[in-house]
């Protein structure tokens, strides 16, 4: 892709705004590099890539990249043999431990990021050079004792020899000969030995290894001869211990060596992965979207704003390559004609460097082999080159280059020299461009070029919109009508006299003032047919509005009729079951008060009333029967693995999946639940044969809730298909939160959910602690623990019911 277009259409800021995306050097680095590809698959991959990583930094903002640094430096110097300082291997158990992390955080996650978790599946991991280097190094790179058993016998001899040395100095300083030789009564060090400060008039009255003296030459430092043996055996034990050191370092660094290819290659997936959530990141931000991809030269952007535009950005709708391949822009100075190419220039370079563009996703984007431009005053002193020369300079190279698969933008077209001249040498450049199939987006201010793109087909006019009211541009654009500079307008309102404005009209000449009453004419078409089509658009919205009350009206009579025929058979079967109570209540009344004889006598009227109450429920029952089939169709003939069925006791909605022919029964899989039930109870659900009417009663009333109409199966079955495995709790108040929490667990429990993640974040822990403490008062909880580094860490508690 051209250097020049690239720094004209300013992708390097861009590039800048991503390296601010990512977690490490090693990204910023990659970040920087970028370029846009030409080719269309490798394109589509990257966008896809950065589509999904969008999706993982919505749902998972903060991720484990901590501890990954740039250590290609180390892992060079020790391929040549070098030994790594105790903190440069330390950096290198940062790296290799947090890319082992990352690649377990990958390897957890349960959405699928396809192509992002291929490339942290080649995440090489290095776990016995972290143990090693754990094992030998505290965190701030000193060696430990217990790296070898020689270093910790020198260092427990060093200390012995330390401690007799300082006993025995402090026994002389302290000691009544030896104070009055002193400068001060302390124990100090000179060159690596211990020593103690003498007035330099009495160092003669100390015998011992004078080592230094101070800057005013009042104190020499002399190490007295009762610790000279000692601060030999010292010395030697301090050498001892540090060649101890480097024999570890220099291991340690040798295992580095080994591994270094492999480190390297981990390196480069960590910089990727890094770029391609940077991507994400900055798809977030600048609330963008994957256009869609050709190799037809079509461009279609919709909505699309400049990324680097700050405040309230208009957005604009561009399109060439379909219906026209050359789109001529006019209107008045500082409308947004510049910024309308530019922001289809570099939109286009963003898709090509895998990047969403902020416009919306019905966009398309032709993969340019070439993008060349001339935008802006690139007058040169140096090379003498006038405004004109320098246009002209860049757009022989143009046409040079040009060809179908290039994309032109051309700012003020022609501009520079005689207006006559430069329309004319417009529309030969327009037609050499077009002859080749190029695409090009152009901008003039010059009326002859409006008039051309009116009389060449696959041309096209756009105009940027201007408000004579407010003498203010709007920076829409809009394709299908030319603009115009608004000069007279403009001078107008600004309060130029109306004898020069109209002699201004006449110098205008016929053609300018025909193509200005043209556009005039097309402007107020246009907005009588956006009003009329604003009417429209507000009269079929009206109208939905309707369609929808009407749909709504009669759902809830549907559900009406359901809900009442429902509690009609529940309240037959209660007066029934009443019924046959106080029947057998009153015949047990009956035995108790008469005798035997008057029993039975008794007992003849009794089989009468029994007979007259067994008619009468069978009236009933016949009459539930038949309200029963209107409502539910016949039972299932024929019950079958795979059969659709309906219960109505439950209000389940399932599929059979077992038959057990010996007990008549039928196991019925609705949701999360697995039910037994008598294949006479089975009734076929909405779509099998047999249903003569779309009516389902819902199940029955929950109890304890008025007007509430879902049954307990119901309830399972809805909650089964819509709870999550986990609440986001961060920003909410501790006893908001705990609310949220109470409720959420009833839900997942009705759900049969196992096991769920409470996400309250870190912050100061208060959250957290309340979470902890309410879950230990729970008695549906099994049992509760923080998360793993690889499933949120102290920022989420695990769940088990």
């Amino acid at each position: 892709m051209d250097r020049h277009t690239l720094e004209k259409l300013e992708l390097d800021k861009v590039l800048v705004r991503l390296q601010a995306c990512c977690y490490t050097e090693l990204g910023k680095k990659l970040a920087a590099g970028i370029k846009p590809f030409t080719d269309i698959e490798t394109v589509r991959t990257k966008l896809e890539e950065t589509s999904e990583a969008a999706r993982l930094v919505r749902l998972h903002p903060v991720l484990p990249f901590h501890g990954i640094t740039d250590i290609h430096p180390l892992l060079e110097r020790v391929k040549l043999g070098s030994t790594l300082k105790g903190e440069e291997l330390v950096l290198v158990r940062q790296v290799v431990q947090a890319a082992r992390h990352l690649k377990e955080f990958f390897a957890g996650l349960k959405e699928s990021y396809p192509r992002l978790e291929k490339l942290a599946a080649r995440i090489e991991t290095f776990q016995a050079l972290e143990v090693e280097i754990a094992r030998a190094l505290d965190p701030d790179g000193r060696v430990k004792d217990e790296a070898s058993p020689e270093l910790a016998r020198w260092r427990r001899r060093i200390g012995v020899l330390e401690q007799r040395i300082h006993d025995c100095l402090e026994g002389l300083i302290h000691s009544r000969e030896m104070q009055p030789y002193l400068q001060d009564p302390i124990v100090t060090s000179r060159a690596g030995r211990y020593v103690v400060p003498v007035k330099s008039e009495y160092r003669s009255q100390v015998p011992g290894l004078v080592h230094d003296q101070s800057a005013s030459g009042a104190t020499v430092f002399i190490e007295p001869m009762a610790v000279v043996e000692l601060n030999n055996e010292l010395r030697a034990a301090q050498a001892a211990e540090r060649h101890e050191v480097e024999a570890i370092l220099g291991q340690l660094s040798r295992q580095v060596g080994k591994a270094s290819e492999a480190i390297g290659f981990t390196l480069g997936l960590l910089g990727q992965l890094d770029l391609i959530l940077a991507r994400g990141h900055l798809s977030q931000r600048m609330n963008a979207v994957a256009p869609e991809l050709n190799t037809e030269g079509r461009l279609k952007l919709d909505q699309a704003r400049h990324p680097l535009l700050s405040g309230k950005v208009v957005p604009i709708s561009v399109e060439v390559g379909r219906d026209f391949t050359c789109l001529i822009i006019t209107g008045p100075n500082t409308g947004g004609k510049t910024v309308a190419l530019k922001t289809v220039g570099l939109l286009c370079l963003m898709a090509q460097c895998g990047l969403h563009i902020p416009a919306e996703d019905t966009s398309q984007v032709p993969i340019w082999q070439q993008i060349l431009v001339d935008i802006g005053d690139e007058q040169s002193i140096e090379q003498s080159l006038s405004t004109f020369s320098s246009h002209m300079k860049n757009i022989i190279y143009i046409l040079e280059q040009s060809d179908e698969n290039t994309l032109v933008l051309l700012d003020e077209l022609g501009a520079g020299t005689d207006p006559a001249e430069g329309a004319a040498l417009g529309a030969a450049i327009l037609d050499e461009l077009r002859s080749r199939q190029t695409r090009v987006i152009a901008t003039t201010h010059y009326g002859d070029l409006k008039i051309y793109a009116y009389q060449t087909p696959g041309v096209e006019n756009a105009a940027v919109e201007f408000d004579v009211a407010s003498l203010e541009p709007t920076y829409q654009l809009r394709i299908g009508a030319p603009g115009s500079s608004n000069a007279l307008e403009i001078a107008q309102r600004l309060g130029l006299s109306s004898r020069v404005l109209q002699q201004a009209r006449q110098y205008l000449g016929p053609g300018q003032v025909a193509v200005s009453d043209l556009v005039q004419d097309l402007e107020t078409k246009r907005l009588q047919a956006e009003r009329e089509l604003n009417e429209a658009r507000s009269l079929r919205r009206q109208a939905e509005q309707r369609l929808a009350q009407v749909q709504a009206q009669e759902q809830e009579i549907k559900e009406r009729r359901e809900q009442i025929l429902r509690r009609a058979r529940e309240e037959w079967q209660e007066t029934i079951r009443q019924a046959r109570e106080r029947v057998n209540a009153m015949l047990g009344e009956f035995r108790q008060l008469l005798d035997l004889e008057a029993a039975r006598a008794k007992d003849r009227g009794l089989a009468a009333l029994q007979a007259k109450l067994k008619a009468v429920e069978e009236e009933v029952e016949d009459k539930i029967a038949g309200d029963q089939e209107e409502v539910l169709g016949q039972p299932l003939a024929e019950v079958r693995v795979g059969s659709q069925v309906y219960l109505p006791r439950l209000g389940l909605k399932g599929v059979v999946v077992d038959i057990n022919g010996d007990r008549g029964q039928a196991i019925v899989q609705a949701g999360a639940m697995r039910v037994a039930a008598s294949m006479e109870d089975l009734y076929p659900a909405a779509g099998e044969p047999g249903v003569e009417s779309g009516i389902r009663p819902k199940p029955a009333p929950a109890i304890g809730g008025e007007g509430k109409t879902e049954g307990l199966g119901a309830i399972a079955k809805g909650k089964a298909a819509s709870i999550g495995s986990q609440i986001d709790l961060r920003g909410k108040r501790v006893e908001e939160a705990l609310a949220e929490v109470d409720k959420y667990l009833d839900d997942a429990i009705l759900a049969g959910l196992g096991r769920v993640v409470l996400i309250h974040g870190k912050g100061t822990g208060a959250l957290r602690q309340a979470v902890s403490e309410y879950l230990g008062q729970h008695p549906r909880v099994k049992a509760y623990r923080l998360g793993a580094p690889n499933e949120g860490g102290l920022g989420v508690t695990v769940v088990e019911l």
